[in-house]
């Protein structure tokens, strides 16, 4: 999926979150199509009012927002951000009410797709409390003013409107929205899972995607930064995977997984020790490069991976201090 963001999402974000009213939101589920086999959450409100992100996030939105979009995205919308220096600015105090906005009125973030899929076979889901006709407002605005160059298409579907946006590059390929109601706004490169996620939430029958990734989700635990529950329903390895991560003063990481059998299991926990061990090894290089870096070299070691039967559990953890110190020095900030 494109983030997009800055203005951009500061247009999605005072057209998504800027738009939304504070309140709870109801279940998502109903959206996720029929072959879904992973589902991420974020929980916006919860990470921007973490302390080491509203003590740094500003600072690090104004250094690095513009390099890290340059960075991900696609060819289009990277010649998008290029060509528009003016509207992507580096601002810490912009950054800052961006960020206070969101923390006000985001709820959270979901990501949804098949475990093996493509950038395509992804649905992403915003939770709010959003105006329908405000969204309809924005959408007019950016077609008839052509903003940043977007072309913006409106096609019918039963009662709901479902948008391309597309960048001004040749080839370019486009992003589909459709608010799914006063909630859920759902965004794909894929009109297809556009289209499945609505037809999929009309009807009043139970989720159509697997029991267990159901199970899965009536268990996670919600209030954590971000979570993960994954379901796979042809795997030679695996049953289910579970991680979560909470940012507080300190930053607490557990990933759950059941394979299929012991065997597989051990298989696991040993590609995941192997994982640890490289990862130390291109946490070193690039503190060779990023000096700023250095306090994360050693994280690797202290992680822990656990096996018992067909279970495997990884846990980590950076401390407090770690956290503060990296983030001071990547933000560029001095005592």
């Amino acid at each position: 999926m494109v983030p997009l963001h800055v203005r951009l999402l500061g247009s999605i974000a005072a057209a998504v979150f800027a738009l939304a009213l504070s309140g709870p939101v109801s279940a998502f589920e109903k959206y996720l199509p029929e072959k879904t086999e992973v589902v991420v959450g974020m929980n916006v409100r919860q990470i921007i009012e973490s302390p080491p992100i509203k003590k740094y996030g500003p600072a690090l939105m104004a250094e690095f927002w513009f390099k890290f979009l340059v960075l991900t995205n696609k060819e289009g919308f990277k010649a998008l951000i290029e060509g528009n220096p003016g509207v992507f600015q580096k601002d810490k105090a912009k950054a800052g009410e961006q960020l206070a906005i969101m923390a006000e009125y985001g709820a959270g973030l979901v990501i949804a797709g098949p475990l093996d899929g493509r950038d395509e076979d992804a649905l992403v889901i915003i939770q709010g409390k959003f105006e329908p006709e405000k969204v309809r407002e924005i959408v007019r605005f950016a077609d008839s003013t052509r903003f940043l160059g977007l072309s913006v298409t409106t096609q019918k579907v039963g009662e709901r409107e479902v948008y391309e946006v597309v960048p001004p590059q040749i080839g370019a390929k486009g992003l589909f929205v459709a608010v799914a109601d006063s909630q859920h706004i759902l965004l794909a490169e894929s009109k297809e899972w556009i289209l499945a996620s609505l037809a999929d939430s009309t009807s009043n029958a139970k989720p159509r995607f697997n029991d267990r990734l159901q199970t899965l989700l009536g268990k996670v635990d919600r209030t954590q930064s971000a979570w993960m529950v994954a379901a796979p329903v042809k795997d030679l390895q695996l049953e289910e995977v579970t991680a979560g991560i909470r940012i507080d003063s300190d930053i607490r990481m557990e990933v759950n997984v059941v394979a299929k059998s012991a065997v597989e299991a051990q298989a696991i926990a040993q590609e995941a020790t192997t994982g640890l061990g490289q990862l130390g090894g291109v946490l070193k290089d690039l503190a060779r490069e990023f000096p700023e870096l250095s306090p994360l070299v050693t994280l690797p070691e202290a992680a822990k991976v656990t096996q018992e039967g067909k279970a495997v559990h990884l846990s980590a953890q950076i401390a407090a201090p770690v956290v503060e110190d990296v983030l001071k020095l990547v933000a560029k900030e001095r005592p």
